[in-house]
Protein backbone atom coordinates (compact mmCIF):
# COMPACT_ATOMS: atom_id res chain seq x y z
CA UNK A 1 0.00 0.00 0.00
CA UNK A 2 1.28 3.20 -1.20
CA UNK A 3 2.29 6.41 1.69
CA UNK A 4 -0.94 8.30 1.71
CA UNK A 5 0.23 12.45 1.32
CA UNK A 6 -1.22 15.24 2.31
CA UNK A 7 -2.07 16.69 -0.66
CA UNK A 8 -3.77 12.93 -1.55
CA UNK A 9 -5.49 12.84 1.62
CA UNK A 10 -6.97 16.43 0.36
CA UNK A 11 -7.90 14.90 -3.29
CA UNK A 12 -9.90 11.81 -1.06
CA UNK A 13 -11.45 14.34 1.15
CA UNK A 14 -12.81 16.40 -2.05
CA UNK A 15 -13.74 12.97 -3.54
CA UNK A 16 -15.99 11.98 0.00
CA UNK A 17 -17.68 15.03 -0.18
CA UNK A 18 -19.45 14.63 -4.04
CA UNK A 19 -19.39 18.11 -4.70
CA UNK A 20 -20.25 17.15 -8.25
CA UNK A 21 -23.67 14.91 -7.11
CA UNK A 22 -26.75 15.94 -6.54
CA UNK A 23 -28.01 18.33 -4.89
CA UNK A 24 -24.43 20.12 -5.26
CA UNK A 25 -22.73 20.52 -8.52
CA UNK A 26 -23.81 21.42 -11.80
CA UNK A 27 -26.23 19.41 -13.48
CA UNK A 28 -30.16 19.41 -14.72
CA UNK A 29 -31.62 19.82 -11.25
CA UNK A 30 -29.83 23.03 -10.81
CA UNK A 31 -31.21 26.50 -12.35
CA UNK A 32 -30.07 26.86 -15.90
CA UNK A 33 -28.17 30.53 -14.90
CA UNK A 34 -25.90 29.02 -12.27
CA UNK A 35 -24.06 26.79 -14.27
CA UNK A 36 -21.83 27.68 -16.91
CA UNK A 37 -23.44 26.31 -20.01
CA UNK A 38 -27.45 26.82 -20.63
CA UNK A 39 -29.56 23.62 -19.61
CA UNK A 40 -30.78 21.72 -22.68
CA UNK A 41 -34.14 21.67 -23.11
CA UNK A 42 -36.00 18.63 -21.83
CA UNK A 43 -38.48 16.91 -24.28
CA UNK A 44 -41.20 14.89 -22.82
CA UNK A 45 -42.91 12.09 -24.61
CA UNK A 46 -45.83 12.87 -26.73
CA UNK A 47 -48.79 11.27 -24.28
CA UNK A 48 -47.14 13.57 -21.49
CA UNK A 49 -48.51 16.74 -23.61
CA UNK A 50 -46.51 19.83 -24.13
CA UNK A 51 -43.44 20.81 -21.92
CA UNK A 52 -44.47 21.43 -18.29
CA UNK A 53 -44.04 25.02 -17.24
CA UNK A 54 -44.84 27.01 -13.94
CA UNK A 55 -44.33 30.79 -14.42
CA UNK A 56 -41.76 30.08 -17.10
CA UNK A 57 -39.90 28.04 -14.89
CA UNK A 58 -38.46 24.49 -15.75
CA UNK A 59 -40.51 21.96 -13.22
CA UNK A 60 -37.36 19.50 -13.46
CA UNK A 61 -34.75 22.24 -11.41
CA UNK A 62 -34.81 23.06 -7.95
CA UNK A 63 -33.85 26.77 -6.20
CA UNK A 64 -30.59 27.01 -4.44
CA UNK A 65 -32.45 27.45 -1.18
CA UNK A 66 -34.08 24.28 -1.65
CA UNK A 67 -31.20 22.23 -2.80
CA UNK A 68 -29.68 23.73 0.62
CA UNK A 69 -32.39 22.37 2.44
CA UNK A 70 -31.13 19.02 1.39
CA UNK A 71 -28.32 18.90 3.04
CA UNK A 72 -29.91 20.16 6.22
CA UNK A 73 -32.94 18.51 6.74
CA UNK A 74 -32.98 15.67 8.85
CA UNK A 75 -35.21 13.71 6.76
CA UNK A 76 -32.86 13.98 3.77
CA UNK A 77 -31.18 11.25 2.88
CA UNK A 78 -28.23 13.46 1.42
CA UNK A 79 -27.38 14.42 4.77
CA UNK A 80 -23.78 14.07 6.03
CA UNK A 81 -23.80 13.07 9.63
CA UNK A 82 -20.44 15.02 11.54
CA UNK A 83 -19.39 17.12 8.74
CA UNK A 84 -17.18 19.90 9.46
CA UNK A 85 -18.48 23.61 9.43
CA UNK A 86 -15.30 23.89 6.23
CA UNK A 87 -16.68 20.67 4.56
CA UNK A 88 -20.69 22.46 5.04
CA UNK A 89 -19.15 25.39 3.37
CA UNK A 90 -17.92 23.98 0.34
CA UNK A 91 -20.84 21.57 -0.32
CA UNK A 92 -23.45 24.65 -0.15
CA UNK A 93 -21.04 26.81 -2.53
CA UNK A 94 -21.25 23.78 -4.93
CA UNK A 95 -24.65 24.64 -4.76
CA UNK A 96 -24.65 28.56 -4.98
CA UNK A 97 -21.92 28.75 -7.30
CA UNK A 98 -20.41 25.33 -8.38
CA UNK A 99 -18.82 26.35 -11.38
CA UNK A 100 -15.85 27.59 -9.23
CA UNK A 101 -15.53 23.90 -7.63
CA UNK A 102 -12.07 23.02 -8.79
CA UNK A 103 -8.92 22.22 -7.86
CA UNK A 104 -7.41 25.61 -8.54
CA UNK A 105 -9.96 27.24 -6.49
CA UNK A 106 -9.49 25.30 -3.83
CA UNK A 107 -6.35 25.35 -3.62
CA UNK A 108 -5.92 29.57 -4.21
CA UNK A 109 -8.73 30.08 -2.20
CA UNK A 110 -9.04 27.94 0.37
CA UNK A 111 -7.71 29.12 3.70
CA UNK A 112 -8.44 26.64 6.08
CA UNK A 113 -7.72 22.06 5.84
CA UNK A 114 -8.37 19.79 8.56
CA UNK A 115 -6.81 16.45 8.31
CA UNK A 116 -7.48 14.14 10.96
CA UNK A 117 -6.91 10.67 11.44
CA UNK A 118 -6.31 10.29 7.35
CA UNK A 119 -3.34 8.23 7.54
CA UNK A 120 -0.98 10.94 6.13
CA UNK A 121 3.04 9.50 6.53
CA UNK A 122 4.67 12.94 4.56
CA UNK A 123 3.63 16.03 3.66
CA UNK A 124 4.40 16.55 0.11
CA UNK A 125 5.65 19.55 -1.90
CA UNK A 126 2.28 19.59 -3.43
CA UNK A 127 0.76 21.30 -0.32
CA UNK A 128 2.64 24.65 -1.77
CA UNK A 129 0.14 24.84 -4.00
CA UNK A 130 -2.54 26.01 -0.98
CA UNK A 131 -1.37 29.47 -1.44
CA UNK A 132 -3.31 31.19 0.90
CA UNK A 133 -4.11 28.67 3.63
CA UNK A 134 -3.45 29.82 7.24
CA UNK A 135 -4.86 26.90 9.10
CA UNK A 136 -3.26 23.58 8.62
CA UNK A 137 -4.46 20.43 11.35
CA UNK A 138 -2.80 17.15 10.83
CA UNK A 139 -3.51 15.84 13.81
CA UNK A 140 -3.99 11.75 14.89
CA UNK A 141 -1.77 10.77 11.47
CA UNK A 142 1.63 8.77 10.90
CA UNK A 143 3.86 11.75 10.03
CA UNK A 144 7.23 11.00 11.95
CA UNK A 145 9.17 14.15 10.12
CA UNK A 146 8.30 17.14 8.45
CA UNK A 147 9.82 19.06 6.35
CA UNK A 148 8.82 22.79 7.02
CA UNK A 149 10.11 23.88 3.60
CA UNK A 150 7.10 22.08 2.04
CA UNK A 151 4.51 24.07 4.19
CA UNK A 152 2.43 27.11 2.53
CA UNK A 153 3.91 30.11 3.41
CA UNK A 154 1.08 32.10 4.59
CA UNK A 155 0.58 29.36 7.60
CA UNK A 156 -0.33 30.72 11.07
CA UNK A 157 -1.84 27.66 12.49
CA UNK A 158 0.02 24.14 12.45
CA UNK A 159 -1.23 21.31 14.88
CA UNK A 160 0.42 18.33 14.57
CA UNK A 161 -0.70 16.62 17.66
CA UNK A 162 -0.70 12.76 18.20
CA UNK A 163 1.91 12.06 15.59
CA UNK A 164 5.15 10.35 16.13
CA UNK A 165 7.10 13.36 15.23
CA UNK A 166 10.67 13.07 17.71
CA UNK A 167 13.07 15.76 16.63
CA UNK A 168 12.66 18.68 15.71
CA UNK A 169 15.38 19.46 13.34
CA UNK A 170 13.49 19.09 9.84
CA UNK A 171 10.44 20.94 11.12
CA UNK A 172 12.52 23.76 12.39
CA UNK A 173 14.63 24.31 8.95
CA UNK A 174 12.48 26.43 6.81
CA UNK A 175 8.86 27.14 8.98
CA UNK A 176 6.28 29.64 7.99
CA UNK A 177 7.79 33.15 8.72
CA UNK A 178 4.15 34.24 10.16
CA UNK A 179 3.23 31.28 11.96
CA UNK A 180 1.77 31.95 15.42
CA UNK A 181 0.50 28.59 16.78
CA UNK A 182 2.30 25.10 16.97
CA UNK A 183 0.92 21.77 18.22
CA UNK A 184 3.19 19.01 19.14
CA UNK A 185 1.04 17.69 22.03
CA UNK A 186 1.63 13.35 22.16
CA UNK A 187 4.45 12.91 20.29
CA UNK A 188 8.14 11.66 20.98
CA UNK A 189 10.19 14.49 21.23
CA UNK A 190 12.46 13.51 24.00
CA UNK A 191 16.20 14.60 22.58
CA UNK A 192 18.26 17.00 24.91
CA UNK A 193 19.30 19.25 21.77
CA UNK A 194 15.87 20.12 20.49
CA UNK A 195 16.03 22.87 22.93
CA UNK A 196 18.02 24.97 20.16
CA UNK A 197 15.60 24.99 17.68
CA UNK A 198 12.74 27.05 20.38
CA UNK A 199 14.03 30.16 19.50
CA UNK A 200 13.44 33.39 17.58
CA UNK A 201 15.85 32.42 14.89
CA UNK A 202 13.33 29.65 13.43
CA UNK A 203 9.78 30.79 14.91
CA UNK A 204 10.15 34.77 15.73
CA UNK A 205 6.63 35.29 15.96
CA UNK A 206 5.19 32.73 17.59
CA UNK A 207 2.52 33.30 20.24
CA UNK A 208 1.57 29.85 21.74
CA UNK A 209 3.33 26.81 22.18
CA UNK A 210 2.26 23.12 22.45
CA UNK A 211 4.36 20.84 23.44
CA UNK A 212 2.84 18.86 25.84
CA UNK A 213 3.05 15.21 26.68
CA UNK A 214 6.30 14.25 24.85
CA UNK A 215 9.33 13.03 27.04
CA UNK A 216 11.59 16.58 27.58
CA UNK A 217 13.45 16.02 30.74
CA UNK A 218 15.67 19.20 30.63
CA UNK A 219 13.60 21.88 31.67
CA UNK A 220 16.02 24.42 31.96
CA UNK A 221 17.67 24.70 28.90
CA UNK A 222 14.29 24.56 26.99
CA UNK A 223 13.09 27.35 29.22
CA UNK A 224 15.95 29.42 28.50
CA UNK A 225 15.72 28.75 24.61
CA UNK A 226 11.91 29.50 24.80
CA UNK A 227 12.21 33.26 27.10
CA UNK A 228 14.43 34.76 23.50
CA UNK A 229 10.93 34.42 22.28
CA UNK A 230 9.22 37.91 22.14
CA UNK A 231 5.93 37.04 21.51
CA UNK A 232 5.36 33.93 23.50
CA UNK A 233 2.20 34.24 25.67
CA UNK A 234 1.05 30.35 26.34
CA UNK A 235 3.14 27.63 26.96
CA UNK A 236 2.02 24.24 27.69
CA UNK A 237 4.51 21.42 28.80
CA UNK A 238 1.77 19.23 31.34
CA UNK A 239 2.95 15.74 30.60
CA UNK A 240 6.42 15.84 30.50
CA UNK A 241 8.40 14.34 32.88
CA UNK A 242 9.84 17.58 33.51
CA UNK A 243 6.62 19.22 35.04
CA UNK A 244 6.99 16.59 37.81
CA UNK A 245 9.73 18.69 39.29
CA UNK A 246 8.63 20.52 42.61
CA UNK A 247 10.33 23.62 40.75
CA UNK A 248 8.75 23.62 37.23
CA UNK A 249 5.95 25.92 37.92
CA UNK A 250 7.46 28.90 39.81
CA UNK A 251 10.88 28.03 37.34
CA UNK A 252 9.22 28.39 34.11
CA UNK A 253 6.80 31.94 34.97
CA UNK A 254 10.35 33.54 37.21
CA UNK A 255 12.15 33.00 33.41
CA UNK A 256 9.77 33.95 31.07
CA UNK A 257 8.43 37.00 32.07
CA UNK A 258 6.17 37.68 29.15
CA UNK A 259 4.23 34.60 29.62
CA UNK A 260 0.32 35.05 30.56
CA UNK A 261 -0.87 31.03 30.71
CA UNK A 262 1.34 28.04 31.86
CA UNK A 263 -0.30 24.49 30.70
CA UNK A 264 -3.74 26.55 30.15
CA UNK A 265 -3.87 28.68 33.64
CA UNK A 266 -3.77 32.39 33.52
CA UNK A 267 -0.60 33.58 35.33
CA UNK A 268 -2.01 35.84 38.29
CA UNK A 269 0.45 39.03 39.64
CA UNK A 270 0.27 37.24 42.88
CA UNK A 271 1.65 34.06 42.08
CA UNK A 272 4.75 35.70 39.75
CA UNK A 273 5.72 37.68 42.51
CA UNK A 274 5.68 34.54 45.06
CA UNK A 275 7.24 33.15 42.10
CA UNK A 276 10.15 36.04 41.65
CA UNK A 277 13.79 34.94 42.29
CA UNK A 278 13.26 31.38 42.40
CA UNK A 279 15.31 30.81 38.64
CA UNK A 280 18.86 32.25 40.78
CA UNK A 281 18.08 29.55 43.03
CA UNK A 282 19.82 26.24 42.88
CA UNK A 283 18.11 23.29 42.44
CA UNK A 284 18.76 19.80 44.49
CA UNK A 285 17.58 16.62 43.07
CA UNK A 286 17.98 13.31 44.80
CA UNK A 287 18.08 9.46 44.13
CA UNK A 288 16.18 6.98 46.71
CA UNK A 289 18.21 4.47 47.89
CA UNK A 290 17.95 1.15 45.97
CA UNK A 291 15.49 -0.43 48.07
CA UNK A 292 13.14 -2.87 46.99
CA UNK A 293 9.16 -2.16 47.02
CA UNK A 294 8.21 -4.44 48.76
CA UNK A 295 8.85 -3.75 52.58
CA UNK A 296 7.07 -4.56 55.41
CA UNK A 297 4.13 -1.81 55.27
CA UNK A 298 2.70 -0.73 59.07
CA UNK A 299 -0.43 1.08 59.39
CA UNK A 300 -0.55 4.97 58.66
CA UNK A 301 2.74 3.79 56.87
CA UNK A 302 4.12 6.98 55.16
CA UNK A 303 7.50 7.23 53.30
CA UNK A 304 9.01 9.79 50.72
CA UNK A 305 10.12 8.76 47.42
CA UNK A 306 13.07 11.40 45.99
CA UNK A 307 13.55 10.62 42.30
CA UNK A 308 16.26 11.64 40.54
CA UNK A 309 14.92 10.42 36.60
CA UNK A 310 11.66 12.29 35.96
CA UNK A 311 11.43 10.00 33.01
CA UNK A 312 11.25 6.73 34.69
CA UNK A 313 8.53 8.75 37.58
CA UNK A 314 6.85 10.03 34.37
CA UNK A 315 6.59 6.08 33.40
CA UNK A 316 5.94 4.58 36.28
CA UNK A 317 2.89 7.24 36.92
CA UNK A 318 1.13 6.17 33.82
CA UNK A 319 1.69 2.31 34.17
CA UNK A 320 0.20 3.04 37.78
CA UNK A 321 0.72 1.10 41.13
CA UNK A 322 -0.38 -1.95 41.97
CA UNK A 323 -1.39 -2.35 45.84
CA UNK A 324 -1.23 -5.68 46.97
CA UNK A 325 -1.60 -7.62 50.54
CA UNK A 326 0.26 -10.58 51.30
CA UNK A 327 -0.06 -12.91 53.96
CA UNK A 328 3.10 -14.59 54.96
CA UNK A 329 2.94 -17.75 57.29
CA UNK A 330 5.50 -19.21 59.24
CA UNK A 331 5.36 -22.41 61.57
CA UNK A 332 7.85 -23.41 64.03
CA UNK A 333 8.48 -25.88 66.96
CA UNK A 334 10.13 -26.19 70.34
CA UNK A 335 13.46 -29.00 69.73
CA UNK A 336 13.96 -31.10 72.62
CA UNK A 337 17.43 -31.06 73.37
CA UNK A 338 19.46 -32.75 76.11
CA UNK A 339 19.87 -29.81 78.27
CA UNK A 340 16.21 -30.57 78.36
CA UNK A 341 16.34 -33.96 79.77
CA UNK A 342 18.14 -32.96 83.00
CA UNK A 343 15.98 -31.42 85.00
CA UNK A 344 13.71 -33.98 84.16
CA UNK A 345 15.89 -36.70 85.65
CA UNK A 346 16.96 -34.63 88.70
CA UNK A 347 13.20 -33.71 89.32
CA UNK A 348 12.64 -37.75 89.26
CA UNK A 349 15.50 -38.16 91.99
CA UNK A 350 14.09 -35.83 94.38
CA UNK A 351 11.01 -37.36 94.02
CA UNK A 352 11.77 -40.51 94.65
CA UNK A 353 13.64 -39.49 98.07
CA UNK A 354 10.46 -38.96 100.02
CA UNK A 355 9.15 -41.43 98.59
CA UNK A 356 11.64 -43.40 100.67
CA UNK A 357 10.86 -42.15 104.22
CA UNK A 358 7.42 -42.01 103.22
CA UNK A 359 6.87 -38.61 104.22
CA UNK A 360 6.99 -35.06 101.83
CA UNK A 361 7.28 -31.39 103.05
CA UNK A 362 6.52 -27.84 101.28
CA UNK A 363 10.22 -27.21 101.91
CA UNK A 364 11.02 -30.29 99.17
CA UNK A 365 8.58 -29.15 97.29
CA UNK A 366 9.63 -25.33 96.84
CA UNK A 367 13.19 -26.94 96.47
CA UNK A 368 11.98 -28.60 93.53
CA UNK A 369 10.52 -25.76 91.79
CA UNK A 370 13.90 -24.03 92.58
CA UNK A 371 15.62 -26.57 90.62
CA UNK A 372 13.51 -26.47 87.67
CA UNK A 373 13.90 -23.00 87.19
CA UNK A 374 17.68 -23.19 87.78
CA UNK A 375 18.09 -26.22 85.24
CA UNK A 376 15.36 -24.41 82.57
CA UNK A 377 16.77 -23.39 79.24
CA UNK A 378 15.61 -20.85 76.78
CA UNK A 379 13.24 -22.99 74.00
CA UNK A 380 14.76 -23.62 70.54
CA UNK A 381 12.69 -23.09 67.58
CA UNK A 382 12.58 -24.71 64.37
CA UNK A 383 10.70 -22.92 61.58
CA UNK A 384 9.48 -23.93 58.28
CA UNK A 385 10.16 -21.55 55.18
CA UNK A 386 7.94 -18.90 55.09
CA UNK A 387 4.46 -19.54 53.33
CA UNK A 388 3.01 -16.23 51.25
CA UNK A 389 -0.34 -15.99 50.22
CA UNK A 390 -1.86 -12.78 48.33
CA UNK A 391 -4.91 -11.83 49.82
CA UNK A 392 -5.70 -9.16 46.96
CA UNK A 393 -4.63 -7.02 44.74
CA UNK A 394 -5.65 -3.27 43.16
CA UNK A 395 -4.74 -1.48 40.29
CA UNK A 396 -4.12 1.99 41.01
CA UNK A 397 -4.46 4.42 37.99
CA UNK A 398 -2.14 7.62 38.48
CA UNK A 399 -2.50 8.69 35.33
CA UNK A 400 -4.37 12.51 36.69
CA UNK A 401 -0.86 13.13 38.74
CA UNK A 402 0.52 13.37 35.00
CA UNK A 403 -1.92 15.79 34.01
CA UNK A 404 -1.22 18.02 36.79
CA UNK A 405 -2.93 16.93 39.60
CA UNK A 406 -0.56 17.16 42.91
CA UNK A 407 -2.55 14.64 45.04
CA UNK A 408 -4.39 11.59 45.01
CA UNK A 409 -6.59 9.47 47.00
CA UNK A 410 -9.02 6.58 46.76
CA UNK A 411 -9.77 3.69 49.18
CA UNK A 412 -8.85 -0.06 47.55
CA UNK A 413 -10.89 -2.75 47.58
CA UNK A 414 -9.16 -6.07 47.78
CA UNK A 415 -12.41 -8.09 47.55
CA UNK A 416 -12.81 -10.90 50.18
CA UNK A 417 -9.81 -12.96 50.94
CA UNK A 418 -10.04 -16.72 51.06
CA UNK A 419 -9.91 -18.47 54.05
CA UNK A 420 -8.43 -21.91 54.22
CA UNK A 421 -10.13 -24.50 55.97
CA UNK A 422 -8.90 -25.77 58.79
CA UNK A 423 -9.15 -29.56 59.87
CA UNK A 424 -11.77 -30.10 62.55
CA UNK A 425 -11.55 -31.83 65.34
CA UNK A 426 -13.52 -35.07 65.81
CA UNK A 427 -16.20 -34.13 68.46
CA UNK A 428 -16.73 -35.69 71.68
CA UNK A 429 -19.49 -37.94 70.45
CA UNK A 430 -17.05 -39.03 67.27
CA UNK A 431 -14.45 -40.19 70.53
CA UNK A 432 -17.04 -41.44 72.55
CA UNK A 433 -18.00 -43.46 69.60
CA UNK A 434 -14.55 -44.58 68.66
CA UNK A 435 -14.50 -45.11 72.29
CA UNK A 436 -17.45 -47.33 72.60
CA UNK A 437 -16.09 -49.72 69.66
CA UNK A 438 -13.07 -50.35 71.14
CA UNK A 439 -14.54 -51.30 74.86
CA UNK A 440 -16.91 -53.40 73.00
CA UNK A 441 -13.98 -55.13 70.89
CA UNK A 442 -12.02 -55.06 74.33
CA UNK A 443 -15.31 -56.07 76.17
CA UNK A 444 -16.32 -59.13 73.83
CA UNK A 445 -17.79 -62.21 75.41
CA UNK A 446 -19.16 -60.18 78.85
CA UNK A 447 -22.93 -60.87 79.18
CA UNK A 448 -22.78 -58.37 81.64
CA UNK A 449 -24.94 -55.26 81.38
CA UNK A 450 -22.49 -53.29 83.89
CA UNK A 451 -20.47 -51.61 81.27
CA UNK A 452 -23.77 -51.06 79.03
CA UNK A 453 -24.87 -49.21 81.79
CA UNK A 454 -22.06 -46.95 82.75
CA UNK A 455 -21.44 -45.94 79.43
CA UNK A 456 -24.81 -44.53 79.09
CA UNK A 457 -24.54 -42.46 82.12
CA UNK A 458 -21.13 -41.37 80.94
CA UNK A 459 -23.00 -40.49 78.08
CA UNK A 460 -25.02 -37.97 79.03
CA UNK A 461 -23.00 -34.95 80.68
CA UNK A 462 -20.28 -35.56 77.43
CA UNK A 463 -23.14 -34.82 74.91
CA UNK A 464 -23.93 -32.04 76.99
CA UNK A 465 -20.08 -30.53 76.69
CA UNK A 466 -20.39 -31.27 73.41
CA UNK A 467 -23.35 -29.25 72.59
CA UNK A 468 -22.02 -26.33 74.53
CA UNK A 469 -18.50 -26.36 72.40
CA UNK A 470 -20.81 -26.50 68.87
CA UNK A 471 -22.60 -23.62 70.35
CA UNK A 472 -19.13 -21.48 70.93
CA UNK A 473 -17.83 -22.94 68.01
CA UNK A 474 -20.38 -21.35 65.72
CA UNK A 475 -20.36 -17.62 67.64
CA UNK A 476 -16.35 -17.68 66.70
CA UNK A 477 -17.09 -18.61 63.26
CA UNK A 478 -19.82 -15.97 62.98
CA UNK A 479 -16.78 -13.63 64.35
CA UNK A 480 -14.09 -14.58 62.14
CA UNK A 481 -15.67 -14.67 58.88
CA UNK A 482 -13.78 -12.95 56.32
CA UNK A 483 -15.30 -9.37 55.28
CA UNK A 484 -14.32 -6.78 52.84
CA UNK A 485 -10.70 -5.89 52.40
CA UNK A 486 -10.21 -2.34 51.95
CA UNK A 487 -6.64 -0.75 52.27
CA UNK A 488 -5.93 3.28 51.94
CA UNK A 489 -4.21 4.60 49.25
CA UNK A 490 -2.84 8.23 49.53
CA UNK A 491 -0.71 10.10 47.29
CA UNK A 492 1.34 13.54 47.78
CA UNK A 493 3.61 14.89 44.56
CA UNK A 494 5.39 17.70 46.43
CA UNK A 495 5.46 21.64 44.64
CA UNK A 496 7.11 24.23 45.33
CA UNK A 497 3.96 26.88 45.53
CA UNK A 498 6.22 30.19 46.53
CA UNK A 499 9.61 31.30 46.77
CA UNK A 500 10.35 30.70 50.15
CA UNK A 501 8.95 26.65 50.03
CA UNK A 502 12.21 26.22 47.63
CA UNK A 503 14.33 28.39 50.40
CA UNK A 504 13.25 26.03 52.85
CA UNK A 505 13.88 22.87 51.05
CA UNK A 506 17.11 23.82 49.61
CA UNK A 507 17.79 25.31 53.07
CA UNK A 508 17.34 21.49 54.64
CA UNK A 509 19.45 19.96 52.33
CA UNK A 510 22.43 22.61 52.96
CA UNK A 511 22.08 21.92 56.48
CA UNK A 512 22.19 18.12 56.71
CA UNK A 513 24.57 18.32 54.08
CA UNK A 514 26.89 20.28 56.32
CA UNK A 515 26.37 18.27 59.07
CA UNK A 516 27.14 15.15 58.10
CA UNK A 517 30.58 17.64 56.50
CA UNK A 518 30.94 18.20 59.93
CA UNK A 519 31.07 14.97 61.57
Amino acid sequence: MDAVTAFKAVQQEMKALSLNDFPCGIGSWNSSRHSTTKTKSFKLQKDHGEKEKINGKNVNEEEPQALKEYLTCEQSPWKTENVTPESQHLKELAITSPSLINEHFLCSDLKSLRLVNKQICEVDKQMLKFQNLEELILSVNKITSLNSANLPRKLKILELCSNEISSLQQLSSNPPPMLQYLGLSYNKLSLPSDHRYLSDIFWPNLISLDLSFNDFVNLRDIVTSLSFLPNLKNFIFLGNPLALYPYYRGFTIDILQNLVSLDDVLISPHERHHFKGIALQQVFTHKLPQKPWGDPIMYNYTKIHLVKDPYALKQLLQNGLTVTVIEEKILSWPIETEDDKIPEASSKEKDQGPAKGGKSSAKDAKDKDKTKEKWKSPVSLQSDPPIQKILGSYHVDLYSIVTGSHDYQTVCDLGVPKIEEKPKSPTPELKETKKGKGDKKKGKGDKSGKDSRTSAKMKTPNSKKAKGKRNMDSRISEETTPKHLFVGFKLHLQKWLTLTDAENEIYKKNTVFNWFNDA
